[in-house]
């Protein structure tokens, strides 16, 4: 699950972030949802480092950080 700047602010980390400065409780789920997190920034490193793989082209690429960690633990 991508996460950073110029996410739309429905996704998870930013509503969640709106609510709480707004003093609301977040709408959320159970929580228990386990994903692996990762910033932008690390996804568009890998796509860059992968760029320069002798022949990766026509290949499938899945980025994470190989950690799940849950919403609500989030």
């Amino acid at each position: 699950m991508g996460y950073g700047p110029g996410q739309p602010e429905w996704k998870l980390i930013p509503a969640t972030l709106r609510s709480l400065f707004d003093n609301r409780p977040p709408q959320l789920s159970s929580g228990r949802r386990e994903l692996d997190w990762i910033h932008v920034e690390d996804i568009a490193d890998a796509f860059a480092a992968a760029g320069v793989v002798p022949g990766i082209e026509g290949r499938m690429l899945e980025v994470g950080s190989g950690r799940l960690t849950t919403i609500r633990a989030l």
